[in-house]
């Protein structure tokens, strides 16, 4: 008798045990399910930015949206995406979401990537040539479109009342301000994308404005086309200023610029030969007297600030070391070419 009450009591507590642990199994697959289902505040509708960045970690992910306000938990987001084979799935560019989607809308945002804003970052120094090339390689233009409608931009755009500055401009060259722009790719257009840099480039002008000290002598376009010299010639703040006014005082001098970027850009090369230097064309300052025809790349606040506000010096010549890219100056014409000697071979 004593046995059977005693197996009885080992049955009634592995039934209560395993009652207890189906419990504890409902409770947590409804946690995980209100987890999943329910948005955070299904009466906001506000709409917030996510980025993600190509090789993001699925953990970041979390808590960038974890930090606003778009999910409950980190973790049950990373469960719920491994549970789905999902991780490889998570898509770069930029993602508009809300606190009133659930976690399992998100996720399927996130996967889709028709719905990804891509990215495109266009750095400091590159040309209409470069950017053509990088539209290209993401597919959203034929090569050459970009370079057509760059240098074309004027004829087809009759109304330029916003953007004054590029009146009888021959090219766009020099204003399609430097920096990331996010694109949707199936209603991306030229003309919207170009919209975009220069309403950048007007709104960076600001800034040029704020620091003060501009000079007056050289008009709008020939800053710029300086500022795009500086960019390309030079890598540090404080040599741009330096550069620019070293190069400033050699065109109010009548003597050439000698900058080599120019002629690169004609020749679309990124050495010189010998054979180069007597090429017929406008952007050969070391053959002919001042500014090219047009800026030679989309410069950078910091070439447009220091092409406004040259910093004077008693320099006349520089040169740039080929390996760690430190400028060298010079007074004269002999010390210049004491430095190339020491230099450049």
């Amino acid at each position: 008798m004593r046995k059977n009450y005693q197996t009885q009591r080992v049955i009634l507590i592995i039934v209560s045990l395993g009652m207890f642990a189906f419990m504890v199994f409902q409770g947590i697959s409804a946690g995980y399910l209100y987890y999943i289902q329910k948005p955070v505040d299904s009466q906001d509708s506000n709409q917030h930015i996510i980025t993600i960045t190509r090789g993001e970690t699925i953990d970041s992910v979390g808590k960038k949206l974890k930090s606003e306000g778009l999910i409950r938990n980190t973790y049950i987001f990373y469960i719920y995406i491994r549970q789905k084979n999902l991780d490889e799935k998570v898509r770069s560019g930029r993602f508009i979401l809300q606190k009133n989607f659930s976690l399992e809308k998100i996720v399927s945002l996130l996967t889709n990537a028709s719905l990804a804003e891509n990215s495109i970052s266009i750095i400091e120094g590159w040309t209409i040539f470069d950017i053509d090339k990088k539209l290209t390689e993401l597919k959203l233009i034929k090569t050459g479109e970009f370079i057509e409608y760059a240098q074309n931009y004027n004829a087809k755009n009759h109304n330029l009342k916003d953007y004054p500055f590029l009146n009888n401009i021959p090219s766009i060259e020099g204003f399609i301000f430097p920096d990331t722009y996010f694109i949707d790719p199936k209603t991306f257009t030229l003309q919207g994308f170009i919209r975009q840099t220069l309403d950048n480039f007007q709104k960076k002008l600001k800034k040029v404005e704020e620091k003060g000290n501009i000079s007056t002598k050289h008009s709008f376009y020939e800053n710029i086309i300086m500022a795009s010299i500086l960019e390309k010639e030079v890598r540090t703040n404080a040599d741009r200023a330096i550069v620019a006014g070293i190069l400033w005082k050699r065109l109010e001098n009548n003597w050439t610029l000698g900058a080599d970027a120019t002629l690169l850009y004609a020749t679309k090369k990124n050495t010189i030969t010998s054979a180069d230097l007597d090429i017929d064309s406008p952007y050969n300052t070391r053959k002919y007297r001042g500014l090219p025809p047009t800026p030679i790349s989309n410069p950078g606040l910091e070439s447009i600030i220091s092409a406004f506000s040259p910093e004077k010096s008693p320099y006349w010549f520089y040169l740039t070391k080929p390996d760690t890219g430190e400028v060298v100056y010079a007074i004269t014409n002999e010390e210049q070419n004491l430095n190339k000697q020491k230099y450049l071979r």
